[in-house]
């Protein structure tokens, strides 16, 4: 199989895995949601995010970044037990600050029940390391694994949502409850496939981790603040029945459109990681991904905007009015296509460009969500998010000129047919093989 096939073929694979999480997500959502209503919907959902956003926030996703450039080259066990030990510590650490503040950040943002937020503060003792194992997983391309712990933890969090808030009462709290639960059986399938890993004894050249961290830990904690300021906001000036109707809206858009996209992205990395030094691959890799990145967005787009009214009518009657959101949801995830740029210039090493651009992005939240959050509410904070990432894809295209790579960004006719052509080569191979 060459090459470029296998690329296609991890895409689908990682894809798939993004299906399964998409299907049962849209079963889970329509149970829950509907049995929730808006406003508890809306409150167990801002606590996740809220609480899950101090992962990336306090530097989780740093070890992310370095795991995707760094293991696809060296594949070191040395190199994994240090970034498992990092995650150990500061994920004990934010668990212990959130559940013993529970309270206190409560009150300031607003809101009402602190003991669930308590409750979901558990999640930083369960995500980090399901996250570093799967961030393990696919640096080394083994986007089957990944597959199946999706699989898992997708079907035992639906199997206990439904049994602890439906069935068993518990509300919001049992929202909490299925998601850890089922996270921690991932967890254990990642951990126990671990050792089927082929690990190297490579050196590990610490002279890299330091160029890539000098910018690399401002541009994760800059990403990651931003998204955590957006949540305040979120919190201060949007009530809970409007945070339902917002979070509905965005698991429509994100699961139809975002999700195929963001297979392609993680796939994107390892490939370019372990092609740093040939520019000529690294230009046909990325300028592949971004084309297809585009015009699969815009088709989704299409899509979503045209029969989303739909399914809420008669799958979440009590959110029709979040089809509004929808749609402008819709142009924020366009523009959110161009997200293959960023891991260009993460295999690159190039953080500095990374940390400049998300700079620009945090003071477009900061100024915008404080002009337009207020007054308009969801939709305030929509605009907040479509300009913040404007700026920095604009940022991103920018520098472009400064690395020496030819990269192409706008579909043309030709591009449309090869990719047709392809896919449709991969399909008859994909036949042949399940004929025999």
């Amino acid at each position: 199989m060459s090459e470029k096939m296998q690329y296609v073929k991890s895409g689908i694979f990682s894809y798939s895995g993004k299906l399964i999480t998409i299907l049962s997500s849209l079963v889970y959502t329509f149970l829950i949601a509907n049995f929730l209503g808006p406003a508890n919907y809306g409150l167990v959902s801002y606590y996740i995010s809220f609480t899950l956003g101090l992962i990336g926030m306090f530097g989780i996703y740093y070890f992310g970044g370095i795991v995707g450039v760094f293991m696809p080259k060296w594949k070191s066990r040395r190199f994994f037990k240090y970034n498992f030990v990092g995650v150990f510590v500061i994920s004990l650490l934010l668990f212990l600050g959130l559940y013993m503040f529970s309270e206190e950040i409560v009150f300031r943002l607003g809101r009402s029940n602190y003991e669930l937020l308590q409750i979901t503060s558990f999640l930083l003792l369960v995500i980090p390391f399901t996250l570093l194992y799967t961030w393990i997983f696919r640096s080394f391309k083994m986007f089957g694994k990944e597959l199946k712990f999706n699989l898992i933890v997708a079907v035992l969090n639906l199997s206990l949502a439904f049994l602890l808030v439906v069935v068993l009462g518990y509300g919001p709290f049992g929202v909490v409850y299925a998601m850890i639960f089922s996270n921690i059986c991932g967890l254990v399938f990642l951990a126990y496939h671990l050792k089927y890993l082929t690990f190297l004894d490579n050196p590990i050249d610490f002279s890299e981790i330091k160029k890539y961290s000098i910018f690399g830990i401002p541009a994760t904690f800059l990403n990651r603040v931003e998204n955590q300021i957006l949540l305040v906001f979120m919190g201060l000036f949007i009530i809970d029945e409007e945070l339902g109707m917002y979070y509905i809206a965005l698991k429509i858009v994100s699961v139809v459109v975002a999700t195929p996209i963001n297979s392609l992205t993680e796939v994107l990395l390892p490939y370019l990681s372990e092609s740093s030094n040939d520019k000529r691959k690294i230009s046909r890799y990325f300028s592949l991904n971004i084309k297809f990145s585009l015009i699969v967005t815009l088709i989704l787009s299409v899509l979503v905007i045209l029969f989303s009214k739909y399914v809420l009518m008669f799958l979440f009657p009590e959110y029709v009015g979040a089809y509004l959101f929808v749609v402008a949801l819709t142009v924020l995830f366009v523009i959110s296509s161009l997200d293959p740029l960023h891991s260009l210039f993460v295999s690159l090493n190039r953080m500095d460009i990374i940390a400049r651009s998300k700079l620009a992005s945090l003071m477009s939240t900061i100024v915008f969500g404080l002009l337009f959050i207020p007054l308009f509410s969801v939709f305030g904070l929509i605009v907040t998010q479509t300009l913040s990432v404007l700026v920095c894809r604009v940022m991103l295209i920018y520098y472009l000129k400064s690395i020496d790579i030819s990269v192409e960004i706008i579909p043309r006719k030709r591009d449309v047919v090869y990719f047709c052509s392809s896919l449709n080569k991969l399909m008859l191979a994909v036949f042949g093989r399940m004929r025999r």
